[in-house]
């Protein structure tokens, strides 16, 4: 599957383990489009690295100068 970086955190990736949207219960979706809320769940080892409204970018993206709207 797809990894994935926080934002601001340097050097550690994640693998996506499921992605969805909350209608009201999570929903599996396999995507999230531009500007949809929803989850991501992938393998934090410590939950206090990432809070609601985190940014996350995708491992492959994270050296490029992503200007964020």
């Amino acid at each position: 599957g797809d990894r994935i970086a926080i934002d601001g955190q340097a050097g550690e990736s994640f693998s996506v383990q499921e992605v969805g949207i909350m209608l009201p219960k999570s929903q599996r979706t396999g995507n999230l489009r531009r500007g949809q809320m929803g989850y991501v769940r992938f393998g934090l080892r410590d939950p206090r690295q990432a809070q609601p409204g985190t940014v996350l970018l995708m491992h492959k993206d994270v050296k490029k100068n992503l200007a964020l709207p």
